[in-house]
């Protein structure tokens, strides 16, 4: 049984894709423009934004995952997803996705209402890019640098700070970068 346990939970890991969560750490910005760096209100608040955006992230990935099941199937590597592999039933993956960014969306409400208003314009967008925006390969890329705007944008309104233009524009050109050579490299 517990062997069973533990081969369920690492399939759950790597379903939630934890290594991915990194990408989340933009919003860790607003301290840096905003001068917050050493104020522990202002890093606990960070802190949970960085948390919600793993959560709806991770939520979004699940869902994905389900609705890109048989085309993962085909894929050498992705074939070994788990919800791909059968590990996860799909049903139960669906739920706990859809579970997980109804309640990032909930704990954002914590950070306040420009915060939460930030998750729901990237939930927006994560719901939007499986379906229609990665199949157009300008627009793909564009909605991945855009993904990393908002994060930075709710991390400063996590901290209550000003939105820099710079943070704006330091991010969406480091984000256009890494997008257009991660899709080149592809």
């Amino acid at each position: 049984f517990t062997a069973v346990a533990g081969r369920q939970a690492g399939a759950w890991l790597r379903a939630l894709r934890p290594t991915q969560w990194i990408k989340n750490g933009v919003v860790f910005a607003g301290l840096v423009f905003g001068g917050k760096l050493l104020d522990p209100p202002a890093i606990a608040q960070a802190t949970l934004a960085f948390i919600v955006f793993c959560v709806v992230s991770s939520g979004f990935y699940l869902i994905n995952d389900v609705v890109d099941r048989r085309a993962d199937l085909r894929h050498p590597q992705k074939r070994l997803r788990p919800v791909a592999s059968g590990e996860i039933a799909t049903r139960r993956a669906l739920t706990a996705g859809i579970f997980l960014v109804i309640a990032a969306l909930v704990c954002s409400l914590a950070l306040g209402l420009p915060f939460f208003l930030a998750i729901l314009a990237y939930t927006l967008l994560l719901a939007g890019y499986n379906p229609w925006f990665k199949r157009i390969v300008i627009l793909d890329v564009f909605v991945i640098a855009a993904g990393f705007v908002i994060r930075a944008a709710a991390g400063a309104l996590a901290v209550e700070v000003t939105i820099s233009p710079w943070l704006l524009i330091c991010t969406m050109l480091l984000a256009l970068l890494i997008a257009f050579g991660k899709r080149r490299h592809e």
